[in-house]
């Protein structure tokens, strides 16, 4: 078999290619990684929205036509029932939505928004025309719940002070829709 004697090394099972298929797969992975970094670090800032807002329900509105998510906070649905002190059960989502649409009466609103919601809604925290802000407002009055790290001293308070959905029990909206899937 003088064909075989020349050969050095004969390897069984994958070739050199395969070999380098989880490396090649690593790097591609890692500058698709640092493309999308550099093109969010270098990225424009959103623009701020301001205009006379509808309210849609406790923590979603909407501006010239635009839906914006108000951030950081969860709000009873627009359908949701809470429980008062008695027993009784009452619209808790549609008085969170009669509540922040009583306190901006008609006033225009400013938004400053840092990205979007999983549904393409602008997520943004919202200011009245004298600096107060809409989404801490909601919380402190206990209409809405921190949702993630910012707003818990508010809801302290408001849970404190058994106002709004905490003067009884209620279901956390997050935990309400997925009993009530639309």
């Amino acid at each position: 078999m003088p064909g075989w004697a020349n050969r050095r090394y004969v390897r069984k099972g994958r070739s050199r290619a395969a070999d380098a298929l989880p490396i090649v797969t690593f790097m591609l992975l890692a500058v698709l990684l640092i493309a999308f970094g550099y093109q969010r670090w270098t990225a424009e800032p959103l623009a701020p929205v301001t205009g006379w807002a509808r309210i849609a329900d406790g923590d979603s509105i909407e501006i010239a036509g635009g839906r914006i998510r108000l951030e950081g906070i969860d709000a009873p649905e627009l359908h949701q029932t809470c429980t008062d002190r008695a027993g009784r059960s009452w619209s808790c989502g549609r008085t969170a939505a009669d509540e922040l649409r009583n306190y901006i009466a008609g006033r225009d609103l400013t938004c400053r928004p840092s990205g979007y919601d999983r549904y393409r809604r602008l997520l943004a925290v919202c200011f009245l025309a004298d600096g107060s802000e809409i989404n801490a407002w909601l919380v402190r009055q206990g209409w809405a719940l921190a949702y993630g790290r910012g707003y818990q001293s508010e809801q302290h308070e408001a849970q404190a002070g058994r106002r709004g959905i905490w003067a009884g029990t209620f279901t956390p909206p997050a935990e309400w829709r997925k009993q009530h899937p639309e």
